[in-house]
């Protein structure tokens, strides 16, 4: 089969999308809390969702904490970005980036979705 200069051009912008799943083996987290129990962290989380933001929970095995965080995506400048934002509230002056390398073969131990009231 020959490829056309269009063909070898469409393979490789598909190659090259930021959206492809390889591209998205970086996931980043805007984490407002992080919590030893878990009761903790889901209370911080339902004050959260209640007060500003969607909020989910997380245990972060590496660190034996529950990460609390207010987004999670593959976009590292808007994860930067909107910590920037929380950080010139008092609330969530020490929010971070949280960066997590995904794998096939890494569970999600265990994640949390707050329920709105």
């Amino acid at each position: 089969m020959k490829l056309t200069f269009f063909h070898a051009a469409w393979i490789g912008i598909i190659l090259s999308n930021p959206f492809s799943a390889h591209a998205q083996s970086t996931e980043y987290q805007v984490v407002v809390g992080a919590f030893a129990k878990e009761n903790n962290a889901a209370k911080f989380a339902g004050y959260v969702k209640r007060t500003f933001f969607q909020s989910n929970y997380e245990f972060n095995q590496g660190r034996n904490l529950y990460y609390v965080y207010v987004w999670k995506g593959f976009d590292r400048l808007e994860a930067i970005n909107l910590a920037k934002t929380l950080q010139r509230q008092p609330e969530f002056f020490d929010c971070w980036v949280h960066t997590k390398q995904l794998s096939d073969n890494t569970p999600v131990i265990r994640k949390y979705i707050c329920s709105q009231r």
